[in-house]
């Protein structure tokens, strides 16, 4: 069970419904910007929460300000530092990267380690909510630059020790979105939705206060409609190589895209390439160990 927002720790009782979920066999994860989590707060989600994930998109205190208006930087590093004071089990940063961040990113892990005392990293590219951000907000950074970057981040992190998420998912088939099916959404007021991403009116599936969470996944027409359409949303998806690798899987992809075809293609479809072309040369250089290969260059090659 995740517990996000806008900011989870605005509720007085987040941790106490943490905990009743613990008990009732959930794991529980936080994701929060830091801002509100003092030394005492720290110690109750350390008790809480098997995981904690803090938004903290920048080490430059006005590159953050700037991508989080109103958000004070200090109080977002210092509720790290409490974070890691109360030896939360499982705590990682995550950095939305965006046009604006890219540059100073390679430079965070050395920043963290210096002022944070955590060196696990969780990045995550800018993603529009719709179409119109693209143009409006101009975040999404360029394609081979960002990877570039990204690749001398990693590089930095381990040699500092550190751990990225991403470094560690193995490859596998992404499948289809969970939105509706393994993923649903539970509003402050009760109201459900497929995901988090999708609280819309026309996606709302029932409320909790009204109906068990049983009898509205059996009954909600919205999530049986969710279950029926699957991906890939795009027919040129489904003509790719690489789809079944694919991370836009996203379900907000399409209802984001879903009469701009052309433009997920044309800026958001090279990020989710080269992630597949990564993963799969990592597949490759981990068979390389296993098996002793010493010529891995031309073995590379002929793959």
């Amino acid at each position: 069970m995740v517990f996000t927002g806008g900011e989870p720790i605005c509720r007085r009782d987040v941790c106490e419904l943490a905990a009743y979920a613990k008990e009732r066999g959930l794991s529980t994860t936080l994701l929060t910007n830091g801002t509100l989590v003092d030394w005492r707060t720290a110690s109750r989600i350390s008790r809480s929460f098997d995981s904690v994930v803090v938004s903290l998109d920048s080490w430059v205190k006005e590159e953050y300000e700037l991508l989080r208006p109103g958000a004070p930087f200090e109080k977002a590093v210092q509720g790290i530092r409490n974070l890691v004071e109360a030896k939360v089990s499982s705590l990682f940063i995550r950095p939305i990267i965006t046009r604006l961040n890219l540059t100073s990113l390679p430079q965070f892990p050395s920043f963290a380690a210096t002022h944070l005392g955590c060196l696990r990293f969780s990045p995550t590219l800018y993603l529009p909510n719709h179409s119109g951000e693209l143009e409006a907000l101009g975040l999404l950074p360029d394609p081979e630059t960002y990877w570039i970057t990204l690749e001398h981040f990693y590089g930095e992190l381990k040699k500092l020790g550190g751990i990225s998420v991403q470094e560690c998912i193995p490859l596998e088939a992404s499948g289809s979105c969970g939105a509706g099916g393994g993923v649903l959404s539970v509003a402050t007021n009760g109201d459900v939705y497929p995901c988090q991403c999708l609280h819309y009116d026309e996606f709302r599936a029932g409320n909790v206060r009204e109906q068990s969470i049983s009898e509205i996944i059996a009954r909600s027409p919205v999530l049986t409609a969710f279950r029926k359409e699957r991906w890939p949303w795009f027919g040129q998806c489904s003509e790719c190589a690489l789809m079944t690798l694919c991370s836009s899987t996203c379900r907000v992809f399409y209802k984001a895209f879903k009469e701009h075809e052309e433009m997920f293609f044309a800026r958001l479809c090279p990020f989710f390439k080269k992630e597949i072309e990564i993963k799969l040369w990592r597949e490759v250089k981990k068979r390389l160990r296993k098996t002793g290969q010493t010529s891995g260059s031309v073995f590379s090659q002929q793959i």
